[in-house]
């Protein structure tokens, strides 16, 4: 009774779009794969102390071909530092993990060899070298399953999922409180007469939960995304459901910033059948605020979502090729009024999931499972991207004036679009170019030109802010076309430079070049105090005559 999750194979049709927004690879720092040769997969994973990871999933016995639990440990450069396995003869599943205070791990999932029934919830307690200590098990005679685990400030758990052994209906979501023994100290559930099926919780602002997943007792005739909120006692508080003729499932949920909740899954259209990308936004009382589906013509879910600095979003996910049945680890990035910034995909010659994102200092995580199209092993996958897989720029700006530019162009380059995160948080007062013409939010009013990435403009804030601009960047020689007089220019080169070797090519025409600082370079003086010139800054440049400004770089020693 082989239990691991292998790819699933769907043979689909999708015949609308709901977001047009490209795909492109993106620019992967690390990748790497683990396990052994009975194959691994891979449902979630954290970021440890000491700047490693630790993956858990589901491996097979070597002995019977059951699946069981396992997790992976790798240090801080990649290398695997050790691997264990837990569970019976019967199988079990690995699908949440924490790291605890004293450097071990609470892990989370299922089992078929102990318990009650055939299927229980199971809790397993490690030292910090994967080593078992203890495990606990919860439910009655039929399938009871967990995929959730939060902390508690007491040093238990809150642990979610569904019970078939407890509750009103053919399935309740199941919310079981632990000490830190693992002993239960109340379980709750949660439903309807039909089936409700929880597959992610969170800690509220308020100190009670809410709990996503699919219901089939409230909502329409289909599986409908599901939300629950309950107190820090686990008492219900409100249900809600979202969807429309056809099935709707939510895999992720997170609590935003401002106590609202964000679902993310799939909905599947009765109309067509098959699978799209969809994320769901409430307020703090479950009201539906918006909704984003993806459609690209294949069959896509979404495993993760979390919340970034920007109050932006992040989801991943993985796409089912209706073509040739392969899988493909999908990437949406959205901001926080779920507006698509860009979405992506990734994976090799066969078949990947992704299943799990978290940030780190370094920029993205992401975890999931391989499959190699020579030999069909199955392992761990974990990818590793800059802070943005893209090469985002972020122009960090101060209160009051800025002077600034970026090497990439903006997609949007419309002033309201490169400003509107901006203006909707109403920082940006005024924006302005060396034409004289000029943005101003407040009044509604832009006679401005579309950006243009070879030039600079004022920025006046009414509080610090960052501007983030995601595309490719330009050539570092993109001539830029001066007119006699005064011109804002924007520093495309990525290296730091004087200014004295960066104006090499208007040389004989320069008359004055200066930062949004007041600092100047005056050839004819040979005289400069201007910081070395950098991306990210606009600087003035006074022409004797038109000209095309190059920008020099730095002689490689």
């Amino acid at each position: 009774m082989m239990r691991i999750s292998c790819v699933m194979i769907y043979v689909l049709t999708v015949v609308f779009l709901c977001v047009n927004v490209s795909i492109a690879q993106p620019d992967i720092s690390q990748e790497s794969t683990y396990g052994t040769d009975r194959g691994e997969t891979c449902m979630d994973h954290i970021q440890t102390a000491d700047g490693g990871f630790v993956f858990i999933g589901q491996s097979s016995n070597p002995n019977n071909g059951e699946s069981q639990m396992v997790a992976v440990k790798v240090d801080a450069d990649g290398e695997q530092t050790w691997l264990q396995t837990y569970g019976g003869e019967d199988g079990e599943q690995g699908d949440a993990i924490l790291q605890l205070e004293d450097g071990g791990y609470a892990l989370a999932g299922n089992t078929w060899s102990y318990g009650e029934g055939w299927e229980d919830c199971w809790l397993v307690r490690v030292n910090a070298d994967g080593e078992e200590l203890w495990s606990q098990t919860y439910g009655g005679d039929r399938p009871d399953a967990l995929f959730s685990i939060l902390p508690m400030d007491d040093g238990g758990f809150s642990l979610c999922g569904f019970t078939w052994s407890f509750g009103a209906g053919e399935k309740d979501y199941y919310l079981i409180r632990t000490n830190a023994d693992g002993n239960a100290v109340w379980t709750r559930t949660y439903g309807g007469e039909e089936f409700d099926y929880a597959r992610d919780h969170v800690r509220t602002a308020d100190g009670g939960f809410a709990i996503g997943g699919y219901t089939t007792s409230f909502g329409g005739e289909e599986k409908n995304m599901g939300l629950c909120k309950v107190d820090e006692n686990g008492e219900l508080e409100w249900w809600q459901a979202f969807g429309g003729d056809g099935n709707d499932d939510c895999f992720s949920l997170i609590q935003s910033t401002d106590n609202g909740y964000v679902l993310a899954g799939y909905t599947e259209p009765e109309e067509i059948g098959f699978w799209d990308i969809f994320i769901l936004k409430t307020d703090s009382e479950g009201e539906e605020e918006w909704s984003v589906t993806v459609n690209m013509e294949d069959n896509e879910m979404l495993t993760d979502i979390i919340q970034l600095d920007d109050e932006g979003y992040l989801a991943t996910g993985y796409v089912i090729s209706n073509e040739d049945g392969g899988a493909d680890c999908y990437f949406i990035r959205l901001d926080r009024n779920g507006e698509v910034k860009w979405e992506m995909l990734y994976g090799h010659e066969y078949a990947d999931e992704c299943h799990s994102v978290i940030v780190t200092p370094e920029g993205y995580s992401f975890a999931g499972f391989s499959v190699s199209v020579e030999d069909m092993d199955l392992n761990m996958w974990h990818i590793q991207t800059e802070v943005d897989p893209f090469g985002q720029f972020a122009i960090p700006l101060g209160q009051g004036w800025n002077l600034i530019s970026s090497p990439k162009p903006p997609p949007e380059p419309n002033m309201e679009s490169v400003w509107g995160d901006i203006v909707d948080r109403e920082n940006l007062l005024l924006t302005k170019n060396h034409q004289g013409q000029f943005f101003l939010p407040s009044h509604n009013f832009n006679n401005m030109a579309d950006w243009d990435v070879r030039f600079g403009y004022f920025a006046n804030l009414a509080t610090a802010d960052t501007l983030a601009i995601i595309s490719e960047t330009v050539p570092e020689n993109t001539p830029i076309h001066l007119r006699q007089g005064w011109s804002i220019v924007s520093y495309l080169p990525s290296q730091t430079i004087d200014a004295r070797q960066a104006f090499e090519s208007i040389a004989d025409q320069l008359l004055l070049a200066k930062d949004g600082n007041g600092r100047f370079y005056s050839p004819q003086n040979d005289f400069s105090n201007m910081q070395p010139l950098r991306q990210g800054l606009g600087y003035q440049v006074k022409s004797s005559d038109v000209v095309e400004l190059i920008w020099m770089q730095q002689d490689d020693e």
